[in-house]
């Protein structure tokens, strides 16, 4: 019964981690690029390389013209 108890410990432990991972994905990195909103220079988009050649504050993939 005890280890029946640390398996059932474990199946829970890896769906909140699950959960948790779908809520901060969809929250806070919206793109699912890897980059938190707050810090992606274009969150809309998915851009895990944040170039911005011109260095203007957004993503290339966001410039009308880059």
């Amino acid at each position: 019964s005890v280890i029946l108890a640390q398996l059932a410990f474990q199946v829970v432990l890896g769906f909140h981690q699950v959960c948790d991972e779908e809520f901060l994905g969809s929250e806070f990195d919206k793109d699912r690029d890897g980059v938190r909103d707050q810090f992606d220079n274009c969150p809309n988009t998915f851009n895990p390389d944040q170039l911005d050649s011109d260095f203007d504050g957004r993503g290339d993939v966001c410039d009308i013209i880059p």
